[in-house]
């Protein structure tokens, strides 16, 4: 029997996999991309290099310089000062503190922030202020800074 590796599946669970799941599950995952996207799978090279990273023992696995991508969030900054029973710790931090924790010390390579409810409904009342904060973070940030909102499709759709 081969030795298990530990790793996570997309959602962040920790699971023990084979050698060989780990490779059949990346080349199931390239061809279901390629399809999908309608680009050409990864080549036999760069699933190997996919693999070496993934079957790392390390506890922190990087790439060479140049070899980095773009990795974007959705208010991850938020988690810093939001309530417990809404995913954050809660942290008595001001905004731009938090988009500045989550920059500085996370070493995140984009951030963002929004209204609490994350739709447009509530946020046209206060856009004036949304705005202010907006400005004054984007002249402290280094990263890429956005402002995210969405409709509230449960208001305004029916199955």
């Amino acid at each position: 029997m081969s030795e298990k590796i530990l790793t996570r599946m997309g959602d962040g669970e920790r699971v023990r996999m084979t050698p060989s799941e780990i490779k059949a599950d990346i080349q199931a995952g390239t061809a279901d991309a390629a399809k999908r996207a309608k680009i050409p799978e990864l080549t036999a090279e760069e699933q190997k290099r996919m693999y070496d990273i993934i079957a790392d023992p390390s506890r922190i696995v990087s790439v060479e310089p140049g070899e980095e991508v773009i990795v974007t969030d959705d208010g991850c900054s938020m988690s810093f000062y939001s309530g417990q029973n809404g995913g954050g710790v809660g942290a008595p931090l001001s905004r731009m503190q938090a988009v500045l924790t989550y920059e500085r010390a996370c070493g995140a390579d984009t951030t963002s922030m929004g209204h609490s409810d994350y739709s447009y409904k509530p946020v046209k009342a206060v856009v004036d202020f949304e705005a202010n904060d907006y400005y004054n973070i984007s002249q402290v940030t280094t990263s890429p800074f956005f402002y995210g909102a969405q409709p509230n499709l449960g208001l305004y759709f029916q199955p």
